[in-house]
C-alpha cells in the first residue's frame, strides 16, 4: 500500500491487499478508535501509532519496521500473536496504560537483532501492570534472522516450581540465532528469586509474596 504521509483509522478503514500488492505500508498508520480495535495483521507497518482508549488488539502476526508508538490509555494486545521489530526499529511504550500485554502464554514481542549494541528493553506487561525487560547482549555472533521474543505472563508457573515459591507471574524469554551471552533483569523494582532454563526457553519469575 502507498502512503507517504499519514493514515488514521477510527475503526473504518480495512487493510484489503489485491493479489501481488506489496504487504508493506509506508508512511504511518494510527489505530484511534476510542474503544477496543483490531490491529490488521498480514502487513507490515513502517511506523504503527494507536491512540484513544481500549486494547488495540493483534488478529495475527504483525512486524513493524521503524517505529511502534503506543499511546496512552491505547495498550496493544497480542491475542497470542507475535509483533516484531524489525532490528534498527523502537517501540515507544510507558507506565500509563501505553505497553503491549497478551492474554495467551502464545506469542510475544519479538525483535530482531543483527549485532551487539545498547540494551534491548521488551516493553511488555499483564493486565495487572507494566514489567518490562532489559536484555543486553555481548560477545555474540548471529544467524541470519536472529531474534530474542518476550511474553510476560500474569500466572503461575505450573510444574516447575512448587510450594511457597511457587510463581505468580513469569517472563518466557525465547533466544533464536544469537550465540553468545545475554543477561536479563527488570526494570520494575520487583525481586526475582527464580530462573530457570526449559528446552531453550529462559523463564524468570517473581516469589508469591
Amino acid at each position: 500500500m502507498n502512503n507517504s504521509g499519514t493514515i488514521y483509522n477510527a475503526g473504518t478503514v480495512a487493510i484489503t491487499l489485491a493479489e501481488g500488492e506489496s504487504t508493506r505500508i509506508g508512511g504511518s498508520f494510527v489505530y484511534d478508535k476510542a474503544g477496543e480495535q483490531t490491529i490488521d495483521a498480514g502487513v507490515d507497518y513502517t511506523a504503527l501509532y494507536t491512540a484513544g482508549s481500549g486494547d488495540k488488539i493483534l488478529d495475527g502476526d504483525v512486524t513493524v519496521e521503524e517505529v511502534l508508538n503506543i499511546g496512552s490509555n491505547a495498550n496493544v494486545n497480542l491475542n497470542g500473536n507475535v509483533l516484531s521489530i524489525s532490528s534498527g526499529g523502537g517501540v515507544i511504550a510507558g507506565m500509563n496504560n501505553n505497553y503491549i500485554t497478551n492474554n495467551s502464554v502464545d506469542g510475544g514481542l519479538r525483535k530482531y537483532i543483527t549485532a551487539d549494541g545498547p540494551t534491548n528493553t521488551f516493553e511488555v506487561g499483564t493486565s495487572s501492570g507494566y514489567t518490562p525487560l532489559v536484555l543486553t547482549v555481548s560477545g555474540a555472533a548471529y544467524d541470519d534472522g536472529a531474534y530474542i521474543q518476550v511474553n510476560s505472563v500474569a500466572s503461575a508457573l505450573d510444574g516447575i516450581v512448587e510450594g511457597s515459591s511457587h510463581l505468580n507471574r513469569y517472563w518466557k524469554v525465547d533466544v533464536n540465532g544469537v550465540n553468545g551471552s545475554v543477561r536479563l533483569k527488570c526494570l520494575m523494582l520487583l525481586i526475582f528469586r527464580e530462573m530457570f532454563l526449559e528446552q531453550n526457553l529462559i523463564y524468570m519469575g517473581m516469589k508469591k509474596m
